[in-house]
């Protein structure tokens, strides 16, 4: 099954192997803008991915923490990897967050006069 990480990225590739085929500029520029969105969404569900795999192993993680506290055996291990975990989720969070700001500035947006400008 593919990702919509790798789908994204095909669709990227796919945007910049015929982006030199047209003689139009305009036309390229499209292309290679179509290519940059489609390779920031990649990352984007990449960053999803990651996240939703973190809070699943964080759950996980509670859970044989909770265990070893109720059964009197050794926390501190388990503890120090759900440390890890949640500061690697914190990350991800933070990484996805400025995925989203980037995908937001780098849109065009319409001028008064309906002609694109790039909102910065």
């Amino acid at each position: 099954m593919t990702s919509s990480a790798e789908e994204y990225r095909r669709y990227a590739r796919q945007c910049l192997e015929i982006a030199p085929t047209f003689q139009d500029k305009e036309a390229r520029a499209t292309l290679l803008g179509s290519a940059q969105a489609w390779s920031r969404l990649a990352h984007l569900a990449l960053a999803n991915r990651h996240i939703a795999e973190l809070t699943v192993q964080i759950a996980r993680q509670r859970v044989i923490v909770k265990h070893a506290l109720d059964t009197g055996q050794g926390s501190e291990m388990a503890e120090s990897l759900l440390d890890a975990l949640e500061g690697s989720l914190r990350i991800f969070e933070k990484h996805r967050i400025f995925l989203l700001w980037l995908q937001r500035i780098m849109q065009p947006a319409t001028s008064a006069n309906g002609q694109p400008q790039r909102r910065l």
